[in-house]
């Protein structure tokens, strides 16, 4: 009977999610951004010959991709839409595995499945779909690690995994070391403390990440002269720094007069810059001070530490904005996201952006207030499962928000949680149902009470 249930469940999530990605397939066209191109440039570099053009800035994987597919973006956007619905499928697993319970996996497969933030991701010519599926796979390795122990294949897999995804966005290079600290610390816990066991599941995980993030970084270093998987730190930390950037050492000036003439220009405007204001300025520093992307970039990191270092207050200011943002509602829809399909006027963009924005914010407030509550009821602990693998989720998710925010500051900062926003739901499902269970729990045992008091 259960595995009839599972494959009733299987074949209704997939047809749901095609349907989805089909109307939105036809519906819209793909999104191809200002970021779309550099992954083209890269590809092309890398793979067309043309490593004049290469930068260093995206890593090798998304780039790989688009080479595969030709560049043809509508052969893109199907692809990215066909790792949707097996991000449905993975998303089933991983939460009846955490929850036991089929109909919480089903909810969750099917937030995933109908989710306008994801659908939209995946028309858009972008690395975070990837990603997210990246993640959603690094995360099932790790349970099943977890659970088997023994089985060091799948702790070399999970190395592997989490190092791809690293070479997909820079935003996860913690995912490797964050995911091999967990295994050695859930066997260090469950398997008497045995501390030489710990440290080996600690260290195979890192063997792959090496080998796989060391040959990107060496790559780099021998094409741009710096050994990183990416040469883009100092062009995103920028933004950080920008708004203060005439307190620099008088060595930057004609820097620091290219940025500030950016700035000035576009506050004139709109009252605000932005990342494409800071692409001008970089674009005309590079011409006037004759260097690369790499240099520039290098220069920008320079100057954006000297600023941090003399300037915590301001820095540490932004740090929480970015943050803050990070939890943003967005949708890459092309045509303004959340906020702009709200004032729309229109039902059709209202209702959807309405309920994922409500969904969104229900979710984050019990992704937040939940783990305070668990902490202080039993009854609820047990109730939500909260247990080693669910703060695993808590860990990556939290990692990535604070790691964005410390890096960079920018408008798209709700972009960065997107692969880890079909977890915050997921949660959601689990948190709702322990709720519900634990508050029924309670109100049968005060009827008891009362029969029993009666009785007496």
């Amino acid at each position: 009977m259960m595995g009839y249930k599972k494959t009733i469940a299987i074949i209704v999530l997939v047809l749901i999610a095609t349907t989805m990605r089909i109307f939105f397939l036809l519906e819209y066209p793909p999104l191809f951004t200002p970021d779309s191109g550099t992954y083209v440039e890269t590809a092309k570099a890398i793979f067309g010959g043309e490593m004049t053009n290469y930068t260093g800035k995206r890593e090798i994987f998304y780039p790989l991709i688009l080479f595969l597919l030709r560049f043809n973006n509508e052969a893109v956007v199907i692809f990215q839409m066909f790792l949707g619905i097996i991000g449905t499928l993975l998303l089933y697993v991983i939460f009846r595995k955490l929850s036991d319970n089929e109909w919480i996996g089903f909810t969750a497969g099917l937030l995933y499945a109908l989710s306008p933030s994801q659908i939209f991701l995946e028309r858009a010519i972008l690395a975070e779909t990837v990603l997210t599926l990246l993640i959603a796979v690094s995360y099932l390795v790790f349970i099943k690690a977890i659970e088997n122990s023994s089985e060091y294949s799948l702790i070399i897999l999970l190395g592997m995994s989490t190092s791809v995804a690293a070479l997909t966005k820079p935003q996860v290079i913690f995912l490797p070391l964050l995911f091999a600290l967990m295994v050695g610390l859930d066997f260090y816990n469950s398997k008497d403390r045995k501390f030489i066991g710990a440290v080996y599941r600690f260290l195979i995980p890192l063997i792959p990440a090496a080998v796989l993030l060391g040959s990107g970084s060496f790559f780099n270093y021998r094409t741009t002269g710096q050994f990183t998987v990416s040469t883009a730190a100092g062009d995103v930390l920028i933004l950080h720094t920008y708004p203060i950037i005439e307190r620099a050492p008088d060595k930057y000036d004609e820097l620091k007069k290219i940025y500030i003439k950016h700035r000035e220009k576009k506050f004139k405007i709109v009252g605000r810059s932005t990342p494409v204001t800071m692409a001008e300025a970089r674009a005309e520093a590079m011409e006037k001070l004759n260097l690369n992307f790499a240099e520039i970039s290098r220069l920008l990191k320079e100057v954006s530490i000297y600023l941090i270092f003399h300037n915590p207050g301001e820095y540490l200011k932004s740090v929480l904005l970015s943050f803050k943002r990070f939890w943003y509602p967005t949708l890459l829809s092309g045509s303004g996201g959340v906020g702009k399909w709200l004032r729309s006027g229109e039902i059709t963009k209202i209702i959807p952006a309405g309920i994922f924005a409500l969904a969104l914010l229900y979710s984050t407030l019990l992704f937040f207030c939940m783990p305070v509550l668990c902490l202080v009821s039993v009854s609820l602990r047990k109730a939500c499962r909260f247990n080693f693998r669910i703060v695993a989720i808590y860990a990556m998710t939290l990692f990535a928000g604070i790691f964005q925010a410390v890096v960079t500051s920018a408008n798209t900062a709700a972009r960065y949680k997107m692969p880890f926003e079909p977890f915050i739901f997921g949660l959601a499902v689990i948190y709702s149902v322990g709720l519900w269970s634990s508050f029924k729990g309670s109100e049968r045992e005060q009827v008891e009470s009362l029969n029993s008091q009666a009785c007496s």
